[in-house]
């Protein structure tokens, strides 16, 4: 008794697997020689085709706006004045027992990271954060998920539905 070949469609997996226009991205593909532009215009090609990107993005992304991380030699936990704010340690700041009881150290600190030049001037997204806003302007974007407080994808010009 010989079997039946299966009727299913062909999943997205094994039709990108059967057409060479439809690459998937690997970054393992390129080569230590390759230069950063022929690198950039490699993922470009890739993202060119795709729909419902996800994005995953941490406190690298704010960096070069002058945001600091947290947990490098220059983060915020290495510099934090917590004598200065009241606190114990600096995961006081995110702590939500320690907001409770007093939430001015967590404003402060708050007001210093949106508005480190003084004023009212906030600080600027950077082409990182532009970049996904082209990408939901385009129909591309799904979803950035992002364990940033700047708010700086939502002033770049990603929707707030965008983010989590």
């Amino acid at each position: 008794m010989q079997s039946s070949k299966c009727s299913r469609k062909p999943s997205k997996r094994q039709k990108r697997k059967n057409n060479p226009n439809v690459p998937p991205f690997n970054l393992h593909s390129v080569s230590t020689s390759t230069s950063f532009s022929e690198a950039i215009s490699s993922v470009a090609g890739i993202l060119e085709n795709r729909k419902r990107i996800l994005v995953l993005s941490g406190a690298g992304i704010s960096v070069s706006c002058g945001i600091p991380d947290f947990r490098s030699p220059q983060g915020l936990y290495a510099n934090l004045d917590t004598q200065e704010l009241g606190l114990i340690c600096p995961e006081d700041l995110f702590d939500l027992e320690c907001f409770q009881d007093d939430p001015r150290p967590f404003y402060k600190f708050a007001k210093a990271l949106y508005f480190p030049l003084g004023g009212d001037k906030r600080v600027e997204p950077s082409d990182s954060h532009r970049f996904l806003a082209l990408l939901e302007q385009q129909g591309k974007l799904l979803r950035v998920y992002t364990q940033n407080i700047d708010g700086l994808e939502e002033v770049a010009g990603v929707s707030p539905k965008r983010m989590v």
